[in-house]
């Protein structure tokens, strides 16, 4: 939320980060002496092409969106309120 990137600025961040296993890791290009994997190779080009970033929504929707709720277009705030939680306590056992 404190980046400043425009929408057509967040299209190939978003490129990116479709390139990345769902636990955030960056995905390996390579094995051994730096050849992928056929079926990783296809997965990769595959989401390069994809207009979309995950299920139905789209690279372009999506770089819209995070550019109207971070600090782009001069902004110096957030356009909304940012609140914390509670933090969880375990409860008292119940008495027996």
């Amino acid at each position: 939320m404190k980046s400043k990137h425009g929408a057509e600025q967040f299209v190939p961040v978003i490129a990116r980060m479709a390139r990345y296993f769902e636990d955030g890791s960056a995905v390996a290009t390579g094995t051994g002496r730096g050849k992928g994997t056929l079926k990783e190779k296809e997965r990769l080009e595959a989401a390069d092409k994809s207009p979309n970033w995950f299920a139905n929504v789209g690279k372009v929707e999506l770089a819209n969106y995070l550019a109207t709720v971070n600090l782009s277009g001069g902004r110096t705030e957030v356009p909304y309120a940012l609140k914390t939680l509670r933090v969880p306590r375990a409860s008292p056992p119940a008495p027996s």
